[in-house]
């Protein structure tokens, strides 16, 4: 992750037969960018050796976490390397379960709301991590699917529903590290505290999931069981 991103992200979940609606502003920052300011006290490690991942929070979290076919979210997205960071409506609808090539993915019908531009097209997503899969994506919203996979997606990087492959399936929040940032020299993500976040729909206990770059900590705000970031 780049780039500055901002985000907004209202999600309809069909749950044991209950309708519940969940707003989330979200804000994603690293690199050479000065980031949110949400929990100041919390800091992230150099390293390892620093001591300060992992937090006293039973479970696992993995980006897609609970995501089914019924689930629908829009996302109000903004994103410095698309159009000087210009907003735009992102809707996604899991239709259905399809099978390609051997591989189970979730259908999504997608709508774009790019100022007096509406663009309507699908996309599949992956189960094990919920990214775009190439030559799904209708071509005219390729563009925004990248911005999604850039910013909302960010933490597949780290954390994949169970595939045996190194480094890769749910991490505990008891966990030192989740991983490493190869392009900004290889720092820690990690969960380094637990935060009660308030949003629209009300209070949420969430697991802080940080990194630092150049001297500063960035985060990204987790609830489990839940499959995307709420703030960070």
């Amino acid at each position: 992750m780049k780039h500055l991103t901002d985000v907004s992200t209202y999600s309809k979940c069909l749950r044991s037969q209950q309708l519940t609606v969940i707003f989330f502003s979200i804000v994603l920052v690293s690199g050479g960018v000065v980031p949110a300011t949400f929990a100041e006290h919390l800091k992230a490690g150099s390293g390892i050796g620093a001591g300060l991942g992992g937090v006293a929070h039973s479970g696992t979290w993995y980006l897609g976490e609970n995501l089914k076919v019924g689930d629908y979210f829009k996302f109000k997205v903004c994103h410095a390397s698309f159009k000087d960071c210009t907003e735009f409506w992102m809707s996604i609808w899991i239709e259905k379960e399809v099978f390609e090539g051997g591989e189970e993915l979730l259908r999504s019908q997608v709508v774009i709301v790019d100022g007096n531009k509406v663009l309507k097209g699908q996309m599949d997503l992956g189960t094990v991590v919920p990214e775009p899969l190439g030559g799904t994506v209708s071509e005219n919203i390729i563009p925004y699917s990248s911005v999604y996979k850039s910013s909302i997606a960010w933490l597949s990087s780290f954390a994949t529903a169970d595939i045996d492959q190194p480094g890769k399936g749910p991490k505990a929040f008891s966990s030192v590290s989740w991983g490493k940032i190869g392009n900004i020299g290889g720092e820690q993500v990690s969960p380094i505290g637990e935060e009660t976040m308030r949003v629209p729909a009300g209070e949420y206990d969430t697991v802080v999931v940080g990194w630092k770059s150049g001297g500063i900590t960035s985060h990204i705000y987790v609830v489990d069981e839940f499959p995307f970031p709420i703030k960070a």
